[in-house]
Formats: C-alpha cells, structure tokens, sequence
C-alpha cells in the first residue's frame, strides 16, 4: 500500500494517484506531474465523495483501496452529469439554464464567452458575468474556484468591459485562457449562487412586505425559491411581478405568471421554469 499523501507532497506515489485518478470517471484529466497541488486536491475530494468516504483531501489506506478497484472508465458525458446533479449545492434549475458542456455549442460555457447583447459582460461559467466586477474580485473568485493563478489572473482582466468591448476580449483571448474543468465550473457557481440568494430575498421583501397576503420568504417550499431566484439571476428585479407571482406560495399561481407572461415565457425553452416547478 502507497504511503498517505497530502498537499504538496511530491514523487511517484503522487505520479501513481495522478495515474489512478485519470482513470476514474468522475474526473477532469490532471497532469501527471507528481505534485499534489490545488487540482489534485480537489479531483481527491471529488472521488471521495463519489465513493462514500470522507472528503478532506487526504489520501490514506481507504482512498487508495478504493483508487485501486476504480473501473478504468474516463467518460465525459458522464463525468458532467454526475458532476452536476451530486455536486451543486443549491440552483440546479439555474445552473442547467445557464449554459451546457457541448463544445461546439454556442451555449458552452467552459470557456470565457460573450452572451452577445450590450449590457452583458464577458462571462464564464455558468453566468458569472465580468462586466460589473473589478479585476480584484474576479481574481479572488476564480482562485476559490480552483483556477491556477496564471490563468485567474488572464481571466480578470476581462473585468468591467461590455458590449463590443466584451466581445472583443473574448475573440482576442479565448484561445490563451483555454477552458475550465467542470468541477471549477461547479465550484464557481457554489462561492456565487448564495449572493443571489441574499440578493433575491431583499427583492422579495422589497415587493411584497406591504402586501397582506404575502408569505414570508422562509414560508415559501424551495422549488419556489428556486424560481424566484432563477428570476433575480437573470436580471427580473425592476417591478413587482415576478417576485408578486409565487408570495403566495402557489405552484400553480407562479406557472399560470410564467406561462401567460409574454417576457418570461419567451425563456422557457432554456430555462424549464414551469417544467420545474410541475415536477417538484
């Protein structure tokens, strides 16, 4: 049995679970350098908590045991489904409205791209937007998010630019900064996803606090949360309605204002709103 290995270790047991790891579907292809760095850590992480084993990082007898009987499987269609649906604390319904990993798609979002309209920014991932962020902070976020520094640093850059001037980024650098793995893409969207949250729940109590028969934001069920969330991420917060259309903690209520209302119902086809709320 290999020695335990942790960050920063160095040699060829590292090279080994490089090796092993690479092997294993759920995860994004490593170097196989023989460093224990950042993206090893987190690809350990990601096979132990597929494996049902403590998730720290370490790489002790059990992580090894299950490393060796790993089926020597790499299939990225897999790893991106079971990478989202176990991985993605909370917005799953946004998360998928948001992009998808289909390379040649024009709504793949593992790498920097520009939504194409004049107020959007350059964005990565799913939805983070660049264009209302300074460099600092993008900085900060890719870094949490796993990105190597080099690579973070290339990517702020992009900070404050819109319109034709995000377009201009893009085709000018897309090709340098590459792509991102997915679980960065998840780990991204997990450090974000809870200022929508906060920023969804003032919008909320905004709009509906002198309104009688408005529930509180803690009454409502979470699939209408979700919703109102998916809402304020993107960019539905100037006026009562949306917010208004699930205060009644009504599944059906919130459908009929999705479906009947010509500015949210043209989304549906990329957002599955109503779809979501009718199967949960």
């Amino acid at each position: 049995m290999a020695s335990t290995l942790r960050m920063f270790a160095r040699g060829r047991n590292v090279i080994k679970l490089q090796q092993l790891l690479n092997k294993s579907a759920f995860i994004s292809k490593l170097a196989e350098d023989g460093i224990f760095g950042r993206n090893t850590y987190h690809a350990v992480k990601i096979f132990q908590r597929h494996h049902g084993l403590n998730d720290d990082g370490i790489v002790g007898p059990e992580t090894w045991r299950k490393l060796s009987r790993e089926p020597f499987i790499r299939n990225s269609s897999v790893s991106y489904s079971v990478s989202s649906s176990s991985l993605i604390k909370r917005g799953k319904l946004t998360y998928d409205a948001e992009g998808n990993n289909i390379p040649n798609s024009r709504y793949y979002s593992r790498v920097i791209h520009w939504p194409g309209n004049e107020g959007s920014g350059v964005t990565l991932g799913r939805g983070y937007d660049m264009g209302d962020r300074t460099e600092s902070s993008i900085l900060q976020d890719m870094l949490t998010a796993g990105i190597d520094a080099d690579t973070a640093r290339k990517i702020s850059l992009a900070r404050s630019y819109k319109g034709s001037a995000a377009g201009a980024f893009v085709t000018n650098n897309k090709r340098d900064i590459g792509e991102i793995t997915e679980e960065q893409q998840i780990r991204l969207f997990n450090h974000i996803y809870p200022d929508y949250i906060t920023r969804t729940i003032t919008n909320y109590n905004r709009w509906t606090s002198d309104v009688a028969t408005a529930k509180h934001w803690d009454e409502l069920d979470q699939p209408i949360q979700e919703v109102l969330i998916d809402f304020v991420y993107q960019g539905f917060t100037k006026g009562p309605r949306p917010m208004l259309a699930g205060s009644n903690n009504d599944k059906q209520e919130l459908i009929n204002y999705i479906r009947n209302t010509p500015g949210i119902s043209r989304y549906e086809p990329g957002r599955h709103r109503a779809d979501y709320l009718e199967r949960n």
